[in-house]
């Protein structure tokens, strides 16, 4: 399970701020890495109590990398049953209420399952204006120099 950052159309951005897109580039990989690595962090703290720690050690964001003139980054929850625990499984699953936009899954109605307990999607939300600001203020300080 995963959530991308990601900060497109940065050569017309520098092009805009009278800017070379090589000089705003290392300024918005800092910004989204960042801003990914609060989201990790967030997310750790929002996962359910572990009965082992599997669920949060899975937990990493990845570091930015360039795509043509983009930067993203992810977080992920690599632990096999992270999605289960997000969405819930089963009956119970499906009775679960999620956070608000979160994107519904199935579930199978044949066994009781286990209620959701979001942690990645509530992480990525509460974080949502602070990774704008981030990079914002990150690439404000690399052109203001």
């Amino acid at each position: 399970m995963e959530f991308d950052i990601e900060v497109e159309g940065l050569d017309a951005m520098a092009e805009a701020m009278g800017e070379r897109l090589d000089d705003v580039l290392p300024a918005a990989m800092k910004g989204v890495w960042k801003a990914a690595k609060a989201v990790e962090k967030d997310a750790r703290k929002l996962s359910p109590p572990p009965v082992s720690h599997t669920l949060i050690k899975s937990i990493r964001a990845s570091k930015p990398v360039i795509n043509g003139d983009a930067v993203e980054a992810t977080v992920e929850a690599g632990a096999e049953h992270a999605v289960y625990v997000e969405y819930g499984t089963g009956v119970r699953g499906a009775g679960s209420t999620l956070p608000e936009g979160m994107p519904p899954a199935t579930y199978r109605t044949d066994w009781t399952g286990q209620v959701a307990q979001p942690f990645m999607y509530p992480a990525m939300k509460q974080n949502e204006q602070k990774t704008k600001a981030t990079i914002a203020n990150e690439i404000r300080k690399a052109v203001e120099k």
